[in-house]
């Protein structure tokens, strides 16, 4: 598959899908954020994800602890919390919940980064309307109307725009926000 294919509407896969959802959130010292970001999942999301699953890359703080208090207390949802062996970065530690996923049986893949800079509920109505199913990868945006931006100063505002609109004229298609830390994948 090119790239120009990621972001248009899927047409040759036919394959039934059913509709089970893992939710990714790596985390390196995110231990200020991950108790918010997970206090704050939207109370309908057990009808839709089967799993949430936590990776924490070698974190230096007590993201782990803060992760396993806050995880008890989700509900309707199966949790599990991975800790690298080592520090992966950012893309090794997506790449483990990839490989979990496909190990797994997942059709869907929501990830989200720990930070809670997107809120897991913008998903919500994405979820409810199950858009998601006729696509094979979905990008939040923080630029779009109606988002909002949290602690950004107007230079880095210039630079997102900057290189979004770079980016779309690489790929000959729209897209609004290419670091933004909120993707769904199909596994197919």
């Amino acid at each position: 598959m090119n790239i120009k294919n990621v972001f248009t509407k899927k047409e040759r896969f036919t394959r039934h899908m059913s509709n089970k959802i893992l939710v990714i959130v790596p985390v390196y010292n995110c231990a200020k954020h991950i108790t918010r970001l997970l206090e704050n999942l939207p109370s309908e999301f057990h009808e839709y994800i089967d799993t949430l699953l936590v990776i924490n890359n070698k974190s230096l703080d007590n993201t782990e602890e803060a992760a396993k208090e806050v995880l008890k207390t989700v509900s309707g949802i199966k949790c599990v919390l991975l800790t690298n062996k080592q520090n992966y970065g950012y893309g090794g530690s997506l790449k483990i919940g990839f490989e979990f996923a496909i190990r797994n049986n997942f059709d869907w893949v929501i990830a989200i980064n720990g930070d809670d800079q997107s809120p897991l509920s913008d998903f919500t109505p994405m979820l409810k309307s199950e858009e998601y199913k006729n696509n094979d990868v979905m990008w939040g945006s923080r630029f779009l109307r109606g988002a909002t931006l949290k602690n950004y100063s107007i230079a880095r505002i210039a630079a997102n725009y900057i290189f979004n609109f770079i980016f779309s004229l690489a790929v000959k298609e729209p897209v609004h926000d290419i670091g933004c830390g909120v993707w769904m994948y199909s596994t197919r």
